[in-house]
């Protein structure tokens, strides 16, 4: 279960009410990240790939890392790879480090098709 900090509240991993709350997060702190990405991240959990790509890209942090690389996964995961590649190139150049190796694994399935 995840707690949150300074709470006795805890919301168990993967449940509805977790990704309720995650959701919630995200639309109230839309610049924020981190919010974003971990809602991107559980909508691509669930299958969900266009929900968390239109999560990523309805951010005002585009120009973080972070969102970066979670497009670019996101984009991959969606058959995008062209895109996904672009957006994972934007994320390595700023200096995110598992944008590296995310573009060696879009490049091996490009190169397999």
């Amino acid at each position: 279960a995840q707690c949150l900090v300074g709470s006795e509240m805890c919301i168990e991993t993967g449940t509805e009410e977790y990704r309720e709350t995650i959701l919630t997060a995200a639309r109230t702190y839309p610049d924020k990240a981190t919010a974003v990405v971990n809602a991107a991240r559980v909508e691509l959990e669930r299958g969900n790939v266009s929900s968390a790509i239109r999560l990523l890209e309805n951010t005002s942090a585009t120009e973080t890392p972070e969102i970066q690389n979670a497009l670019g996964v996101a984009y991959a995961k969606d058959g995008q790879y062209d895109k996904a590649r672009q957006w994972l190139q934007r994320a390595k150049a700023a200096g995110n480090a598992e944008a590296q190796n995310n573009l060696q694994q879009v490049a091996g399935v490009m190169n397999d098709l």
